[in-house]
């Protein structure tokens, strides 16, 4: 891939990243401007990026089956090594819970506004698919580690099971796919909206992300056993896979590309909430958040310029 391609894609990213950190570090806005950055992104501006790419989509453009196959085989896979490294390895249950994390979960943000630079509004709307079957798969697989690996958190897993069913990326992707296969689309003037509120979406988000990062509780560096786990199915198993599966389901270029890319995003902050709220071990989720970022910002462009992740 082209290094102004790379450039262009990553710098920005990284920029942003940076901005909302030292942002909130050095105290240059307040607190509660990122806590409802982080809510306005979620709840209004990302769903309005995903209903707009999905139900402008012509009827057959994507694959969503064989997209779901790709996407639901490899995180299944991945949730079966780790399974298995816990028959091996015997961690406590909440130090597992936040390896299920930082090897599942994706940063949405990031990733789409990688996307984006890279693969174009093509990519984006594989991207917006993607993103919806990834959320649903992850947070159901996460949620069950909870509840099997925390006798006491039955309670709150069940609450948060039910939090699920009212996600507003699962419900903006179900949105925009059913507009698309009846046919709707949406409204002119309405997909202008939804367009101008996506395009506000990256940018904050990824600033949200960065500010985030600034204030995670005992964010150190995570022992070697955690973080080797984490990195070889978030960095290495989970790409690998879904590039496999893809092959074999025959799915075309732009699309393996996009599900291999999201798929090696670094674990997303909202893990570190969620090991708080359900008793998982949020010191170490935080610290496999912050060391996952980092070694992902040094190790995308690598694979991206050695064409490991390309079109």
């Amino acid at each position: 891939m082209p290094l102004a391609t790379l450039l262009n894609a990553f710098v920005p990213v990284l920029g942003l990243l940076a901005i909302g950190f030292f942002s909130r570090r050095r105290g240059l806005v307040q607190d509660g401007f990122w806590t409802q950055a982080e809510r306005l992104t979620y709840y209004l501006l990302m769903p309005a990026l995903l209903v707009g790419k999905l139900a402008g989509l012509e009827a057959g453009t994507l694959p969503a089956g064989r997209i779901a196959l790709a996407v639901v085989g490899a995180l299944l896979i991945a949730a079966a090594a780790l399974a298995l490294l816990r028959l091996v390895w015997h961690p406590a249950g909440a130090v597992f819970t936040s390896v299920v994390q930082g090897g599942l979960r994706f940063n949405t943000y990031i990733g789409l506004a990688l996307v984006a630079p890279l693969y174009g509004p093509a990519g984006l709307e594989v991207a917006a698919l993607v993103v919806g079957i990834m959320v649903a798969t992850i947070n159901v697989l996460c949620v069950s580690a909870f509840a099997l690996c925390l006798h006491d958190g039955g309670p709150k897993v069940a609450a948060v099971f039910r939090q699920l069913i009212r996600n507003p990326l699962l419900i903006a992707a179900g949105l925009g796919l059913a507009m698309q296969g009846l046919g709707l689309g949406l409204p002119v003037g309405l997909d202008g909206l939804a367009d101008a509120l996506g395009a506000a979406a990256l940018p904050l988000g990824v600033m949200a992300v960065g500010a985030a990062l600034a204030r995670l509780e005992t964010a150190h560096l995570p022992p070697a056993a955690p973080f080797t786990a984490t990195a070889l199915v978030k960095f290495a198993l989970l790409p690998g896979v879904s590039l496999a599966l893809c092959a074999v389901l025959g799915l075309d270029p732009l699309t393996t590309a996009v599900i291999v890319l999201l798929q090696a995003m670094p674990t997303a902050p909202s893990a570190y909430v969620l090991a708080r709220q359900l008793g998982g071990d949020h010191g170490l989720m935080a610290s496999l958040i912050a060391s996952q970022t980092v070694a992902a910002c040094v190790l995308l462009p690598l694979a991206l310029a050695a064409g490991v992740i390309a079109v």
